[in-house]
């Protein structure tokens, strides 16, 4: 629900932004760079599928092991946003 919600915020946002000097831009810019980091948050929080840290999830309570060494990149290809777990170095 939250990631629809802040997706049609988005939406909103991009038909009414306007900037009438640089001061102005550079919070539009934000305001879209703050947009971006909590769709990509929403993501990684719904593809982590355990409780690990201040990470909790009810319908995984417990923490994976499998997921020790394992980080998770998010990358966007052809406008979409793709998910992979990577070994930690």
């Amino acid at each position: 629900a939250g990631l629809n919600h802040l997706r049609r915020m988005r939406q909103k946002i991009y038909a009414t932004l306007a900037a009438r000097n640089q001061h102005e831009l550079m919070r539009c810019l934000e305001v879209l760079n703050l947009l971006d980091l909590g769709e990509l948050t929403f993501i990684a929080a719904g593809e982590r599928k355990e409780t690990r840290g201040g990470h909790i999830r009810v319908d995984y309570p417990y923490t994976n092991p499998l997921l020790n060494d394992q980080l998770l990149a998010i990358k966007k290809v052809d406008g979409k946003h793709i998910t992979e777990w990577k070994k930690r170095k």
